[in-house]
C-alpha cells in the first residue's frame, strides 16, 4: 500500500492553484488579421464571448492533447518556417496554450513581472492584430518591460 505523502499532496495544491489562477486571467491575444477577423466572426455568429471561444477552443483539444501539446511546444528549427495553421479554432487553442506556458513560467521564475500581469490584464479575454499595433492599448504594458 502506498503511503501517504503531504508534502507531494502539498506541491499538488500549490500547483493547481497557480493553475487555476493563471487560467482565470483574462489576456489579449495576438493573431493576424484574418485571423482575428475569422475568430470575431464566429463570436458573432455563435454569440460567444471572446471568453468562451477559448474555452471551446481548447476543449476541441482534448481528445489529442498529447499531440496538440506537442504541436504548441515544438517550435520550427527556423523560426521564418513557422506558418499560422488554417483553422482559426486551432489557432486559438495554440495561442491560448503558450499564453498560459508563458504566465506559467513567469509565476514560477518571475513573481514580480507575472503580479504586474495580474495587475494590467483586461477585464476579459480578446483578440488583437499585431499587424495593427494600437499605441495606446493598456494590453501593451509588457512592452516596457526589459
Amino acid at each position: 500500500m502506498k503511503e501517504p505523502d503531504p508534502l507531494g499532496d502539498f506541491k499538488k495544491l500549490l500547483l493547481r492553484k497557480k493553475l487555476e489562477e493563471i487560467v482565470a486571467l483574462p489576456a489579449t491575444l495576438y493573431f493576424p488579421s484574418g485571423i482575428v477577423a475569422q475568430l470575431n466572426e464566429i463570436c458573432e455568429e455563435s454569440g460567444y464571448t471572446p471568453g468562451q471561444l477559448v474555452v471551446r477552443a481548447l476543449k476541441g483539444q482534448i481528445y489529442h492533447w498529447d499531440r496538440f501539446y506537442q504541436y504548441v511546444t515544438t517550435p520550427p528549427e527556423k523560426p521564418e518556417d513557422f506558418s499560422w495553421p488554417e483553422d482559426p479554432m486551432f489557432c486559438l487553442a495554440c495561442a491560448t496554450t503558450v499564453h498560459f506556458l508563458q504566465s506559467f513560467t513567469r509565476s514560477v521564475y518571475d513573481p514580480i513581472a507575472f503580479k504586474q500581469q495580474k495587475e494590467h490584464a483586461p477585464a476579459e479575454w480578446s483578440f488583437s492584430s499585431f499587424e495593427e499595433p494600437d499605441e495606446d492599448d493598456p494590453a501593451d504594458w509588457w512592452k516596457t518591460l526589459s
